[in-house]
């Protein structure tokens, strides 16, 4: 199961029905908060896809929440290129890196390489 999180309404259905056509289950939180609680009540998640700018809890937070508790493998998507964006994602413990727009098959096979 993935759990992707993103404020943009958009790209939530995006990467839920990429994902889902991929063959994977996928649980959305437009933010932080309500991904931390979706992941505390879904323990089967094994890959947590989030942006780094959201209202509330940001997905800095939100990595630096999830490293204090597992190896979750984390992939970042943001629309921001600022190199100290990816290097602060890295540095907290995001372990890929996709700037928006990305294409589905860039999505997949760093899915696909986190999974495996």
């Amino acid at each position: 199961m993935i759990l992707a999180v993103d404020d943009e309404p958009h790209i939530r259905h995006v990467l839920r029905l990429v994902l889902q056509r991929a063959g994977h289950e996928v649980l959305v939180a437009d933010n932080g908060r309500e991904a931390v609680e979706l992941w505390r009540d879904h323990p089967e998640v094994r890959l947590l896809i989030t942006d780094l700018v959201m209202p509330g809890m940001s997905g800095f937070d939100l990595i630096r929440h999830v490293r204090q508790l597992s190896n979750l493998p984390i992939l970042v998507l943001t629309a921001s290129g600022e190199e100290q964006f990816e290097i602060e994602a890295r540095q907290l413990g995001a372990d890929a890196f996709l700037t928006k727009p990305f294409s589905r098959e860039e999505l997949l096979r760093e899915v696909s390489r986190l999974l495996d």
